[in-house]
């Protein structure tokens, strides 16, 4: 099956990202959503930690705050056009915009985001996508 091609710099800097053991400064990775706090410490599923370098450079910004008033229950938190907010913990796909820094299709980030959901651990999907995007 053919993808878009990624940004070559992004893709770099995410594989290396993934491949990076918990250890020694990785993530901690979680399924079905693109973060979550398992109540010791953030975990994000393969697109999330995506997500999170661009926060780390400042290219999108996320909130960490609690969100009563629009019905969030907190944590991570990604601001949309017109002011809305989307909480990182109830989504499972980047948002368009974010798909689109990453060179990404949202048809290849959906068989990215089902290799993570079945149980591939990070070194598998980084493989796959090396191969693949």
């Amino acid at each position: 099956m053919s993808y878009k091609n990624m940004d070559p710099k992004f893709k770099k800097r995410w594989l290396k990202a993934l491949r990076t053991p918990l250890d020694e400064g990785g993530y901690r990775q979680t399924d079905g959503k693109l973060w979550n706090d398992h109540g010791d410490g953030d975990a994000f599923c393969c697109l999330g930690v995506a997500c999170n370098l661009f926060a780390l450079d400042g290219e999108v910004t996320w909130n960490d705050r609690f969100i009563e008033t629009e019905g969030y229950h907190g944590g991570k938190v990604y601001p949309q056009p017109g002011g809305t907010m989307v909480s990182l913990d109830t989504m499972g796909m980047p948002p368009v915009d974010i798909l689109g820094l990453m060179g990404m299709s949202p048809k290849a980030a959906g068989r990215v985001a089902d290799l993570n959901d079945d149980g591939q651990d990070f070194v598998q999907i980084a493989q796959w996508i090396e191969e693949h995007l």
